[in-house]
């Protein structure tokens, strides 16, 4: 049981319709770890109370110490909202687009695809559910390819080394040392440049996925031992995946989109690919592929592959080389057998033709993998259209 958990605990039995006394209380804070007194926990700690009625009075119960316990949102939508327990969802939560994680184009502006050749900002919101503040924690930040459920620690993943960046930037500089009391949230933010950690673009704005771990008083850096992303960031409460890309198809009409994808369990399996929208949005008014494209080059190994009736595709179509263009949602790829630790490069191409306009400024796409049915993990993408005067 964490902090969180056992403070839920606690609610729950003082207002019970026959509320304990306090001593029983305690003893169900101790037993759940969370400690009283000096053994509380680290961080600057704070004494909180717990009233409760016993008898018909109210009174205070003997004062109770509760560690620091710092998290960030795994996922903010749909009218669910990740309150920092372990695991922070169910299988087949949508884990890679909290709003929580984000880049900007200046240290107070709004989030924005990462500028290639230009500093970049990289936030991360930090919540404090317990009434001890921490103090002395930071943030790092770790960039990479957009990539599907890649295993950590691994050479997809690079931490940013924190740039000098001005005194007077709105939200405090990630690496600390920084204070996060109980409320209200704080967004924190590093200066960093796209060109030192991700490959070239070619036309300026860069895609990638990133992951925010929090290290403080009662966070430590997680041991994760090769385990795939997704028991990472929903086993821990101070990690955040962020693997949510703008494709602004309003500056220029066709944009490519880097993806690695592979078989990151233990054995050899197959490796599942689904084209999905509106995971986050509920419906839009009409889709997107009523307006654009969208293209999966699958390279030359998998194309050859697909030949020779190792690689299942539904809804999808050749067009040229070793491109296949996506008729709609619900389009699939199935690379049957892949070994395990085998990983491959995609190329997915965005595009609509010059004229197009579109009822919304904004439609959702992902490409999931999934498992037997569950989604296992995904990289998402925002698609800017002009729209209809």
């Amino acid at each position: 049981m964490n902090i969180r958990q056992c403070m839920m605990r606690l609610t729950v039995l003082a207002l019970s319709v026959v509320a304990p006394g306090c001593k029983e209380l305690q003893a169900v804070l101790d037993g759940a770890g969370g400690g009283g007194g000096a053994g509380g926990g680290g961080g600057s700690e704070e004494t909180c109370s717990l009233e409760c009625s016993v008898g018909g009075t109210t009174t205070t119960c003997p004062p109770m110490c509760f560690p620091p316990d710092v998290y960030i949102r795994d996922f903010d939508v749909n009218s669910s909202q990740d309150i920092g327990n372990e695991p922070s969802g169910p299988p087949g939560t949508v884990f890679w687009v909290t709003s929580e994680v984000y880049n900007t184009q200046s240290p107070s502006g709004p989030h924005a695809s990462a500028e290639y050749g230009q500093v970049n900002y990289l936030h991360a919101t930090l919540r404090n559910s317990s009434h001890t503040t921490d103090t002395g924690g930071a943030v790092r930040f770790y960039v990479g390819t957009p990539t599907i459920n890649a295993p950590w620690p691994s050479t997809f993943w690079h931490l940013v080394t924190p740039q000098a960046q001005s005194t007077n930037s709105p939200c405090p500089q990630a690496p600390g040392p920084l204070t996060v009391p109980y409320s209200p949230p704080v967004d924190v933010c590093i200066a960093w440049t796209p060109d030192l950690y991700l490959p070239s673009p070619g036309n300026g704005a860069v895609h990638f996925s990133v992951v925010a771990v929090f290290v403080g008083d009662s966070d430590s850096l997680p041991v994760f031992n090769g385990s795939q992303t997704r028991a990472v960031v929903l086993g821990h409460d101070n990690v955040a995946l962020r693997s949510l890309n703008e494709v602004d198809l309003r500056k220029s009409p066709k944009k490519p989109s880097p993806l690695r994808v592979g078989n990151w369990s233990p054995s050899a399996g197959d490796v599942r690919l689904v084209v999905k929208q509106d995971l986050t949005k509920g419906p839009a008014q009409d889709s997107y592929f009523d307006h654009g494209h969208m293209e999966i080059d699958l390279g030359e190994e998998l194309f050859g592959l697909w030949k020779n009736g190792s690689v299942q595709v539904e809804g999808l179509v050749p067009t040229s080389g070793t491109a296949m263009q996506v008729e709609g949602p619900d389009a699939s790829i199935t690379i049957a057998a892949v070994p395990a630790g085998k990983e491959h490069s995609l190329e997915v191409v965005f595009s609509v033709d010059p004229d197009v306009t579109a009822k919304a400024d904004s439609y959702p796409i992902a490409i999931v993998q999934e498992d037997e049915g569950l989604m296992i993990g995904g990289v998402s993408y925002d698609i800017l259209l002009p729209v209809l005067p």
